[in-house]
Parts: structure tokens; sequence; C-alpha cells
């Protein structure tokens, strides 16, 4: 996969849309490696929709070898918490992918995959796990979980599936 320029200035002007859009002020500058690194994963996120394969938006954390994705909007915690269960879990923890991990759908599995674009922690792993769960975080005053039916996680779940601009990919 390669870029140009032109990818790269999109990759800042939709940086700068998406803050806008956060409330996270505009003047965040991004270098053009990272700006080029996001344009080619971008590139490679929509080929592998050919495969099944869809990038997520979200933290992946396998325990005893099973995966566990918790996604949320920026800024909500998803490394925080994360970071919580491999402190809690210790040796049972491996972080799989801590921001855009790869995810493979298929009639009788779902499965969670490492790649190197992994966030700005750079935690992740070349491996891939079977998704036992997805976890929805928000905000609140307390801790508490609650378990949702699809029709309640569909908004969450498509805000968070990288889709992209042009519809036609869309069509697996």
């Amino acid at each position: 996969m390669t870029t140009t320029q032109a990818g790269i200035d999109y990759e800042r002007e939709k940086s700068a849309r998406e803050d806008e859009i956060e409330g996270i002020p505009t003047t965040r500058q991004f270098s053009d490696s990272y700006l080029e690194e996001l344009a080619v994963y971008r590139k490679i996120a929509e080929e592998m929709i050919n495969y099944d394969t869809v990038l997520f938006y979200g933290s992946v954390i396998a325990i005893d070898g099973i995966g566990y994705l918790f996604t949320a909007k920026s800024g909500t915690g998803k490394s925080t918490h994360t970071r919580f269960w491999r402190k809690y879990f210790r040796d049972r923890t491996v972080m799989v992918n801590d921001d855009k991990p790869l995810i493979k759908i298929t009639d009788s599995s779902v499965t969670a995959y490492g790649t190197p674009y992994n966030g700005k922690h750079r935690l992740g792993s070349n491996i891939f796990v079977p998704l036992k769960a997805i976890c929805i975080l928000t905000r609140s005053a307390e801790n508490h979980i609650n378990k949702i039916i699809g029709k309640q996680a569909y908004p969450m779940m498509l805000q968070q599936v990288y889709r992209p601009a042009d519809i036609r990919l869309w069509i697996m």
C-alpha cells in the first residue's frame, strides 16, 4: 500500500473536522509521517472489507486467550479500562490492540487481530483471538455494567466501525 500527499492532506483535514465535532481544540498538529501512517491504514481497512474484516475503533485485551473489546467515544477511557484489566488479571492478559484492531466476521465466529496500528501507547501484539464480548463504555459517577440488546448497541457499533467514504465499498 502506498499513499500520496493528497492522502496525507485528507487525513489532516479529517482530523481537524473530527476535533471540531468532538470539541477538541483544532490547534493540534500532526506530523506528516503520522498522517501518512493513517492514510496507509485507511487503504488497508478499505481492502480488508473484501475479506469480511473491518477496522474497529476500540481496545482489545485477551484474557486466557479470549478477546474482549472496549469501545467508546474518543477520550472516554478505553485504554485506561484495559490498563485496569491488565493490572487485575496480570500474566493472564495480552494486549491485542489498543486502538484500531481488525475484526473478522464469519458465520461461525468473530476474531480480533492485533496490528501495528495500535494507538499512542503502542500496546498491541501480532496475534488473533476469538472475540467473546464488546463493552461500550460511557462516563458515569458510579461503576456498573448493564447487558444491552443489539438495537441499543447498534448506533455506537456503527459509529465505531470504519466506513469508507466511498459507499460502493460498503457492499460486501
